[in-house]
């Protein structure tokens, strides 16, 4: 919430890769785990319909509180695979959450049943185990596995969560990674633990992102994935 310009960069980038794939189709979204409902307003801003689904009642509260009632979104109060939804999506967004869910392959074909044939699944989940992150371990600049958290219960990189759309009926269309963080670290600027440093690593994250145009950030974002070094892996997928 401190840079409100880079969540709009964002959310503009993904909205126009979306749009490549999507072309005169209706822009009907439903967002899982939508939270306090950042994406879900930018989608909006962007011509978008936007549903969403969300278990915590605090985050609700806060999408009740800063949206207008004439522009408010259906959101779905409960666990994804506890809500009834009708099928009718152009997109299933899916941003840090499904590294959350037990279940995942039953949910992933939940969530495929819900799209319209050639439909679109966004996701974005953290790029652990990757190679940056073993190399923070290895120079002992924070413990082992220190990406484990109590509340995921998936993790992995790219193989991991191509196959995991695979078997749920999705055929990849593009993969990408966001900005790697960890070169922050390896460089000197350690943010493990110390939220000032973290602030000025997420700016200068930022400026460096924003002095490219979105082609460029496309290509850089495609480069980090095949090398396998971005924080977050991104990947968009193709109801077959």
């Amino acid at each position: 919430e401190r840079l409100p310009d880079y969540w709009n960069m964002i959310y503009g980038d993904r909205h126009y890769d979306l749009m490549g794939y999507l072309g005169q189709r209706q822009l009907y979204m439903l967002d899982i785990g939508c939270g306090s409902g950042r994406a879900l307003k930018r989608f909006t801003e962007l011509g978008w319909l936007v549903d969403g689904v969300e278990p915590s009642s605090l985050a609700i509260k806060r999408l009740n509180d800063s949206w207008k009632a004439e522009e408010f979104p259906d959101i779905y109060e409960g666990y994804f695979e506890e809500v009834n939804l009708d099928p009718g999506y152009s997109v299933v967004y899916c941003e840090q959450v499904l590294s959350h869910m037990t279940n995942l392959e039953r949910n992933l074909r939940k969530m495929c049943n819900l799209l319209v044939p050639g439909g679109l699944i966004f996701i974005e989940e953290p790029n652990d185990y990757s190679y940056l992150q073993r190399r923070v371990v290895e120079r002992k600049l924070n413990k082992p596995e220190y990406w484990l958290t109590e509340d995921h219960v998936n993790y992995g990189s790219f193989d991991f969560w191509t196959t995991q759309l695979k078997r749920a009926g999705f055929q990849i269309l593009d993969c990408q990674a966001t900005w790697p963080m960890e070169w922050f670290v390896l460089s000197g600027d350690n943010y493990f633990g110390d939220d000032e440093v973290g602030k000025v690593c997420h700016e200068k994250r930022y400026r460096m992102l924003s002095s490219l145009d979105y082609r460029k950030r496309v290509e850089l974002g495609r480069f980090f994935a095949r090398i396998g070094i971005g924080r977050d892996v991104v990947i968009l997928a193709q109801k077959k």
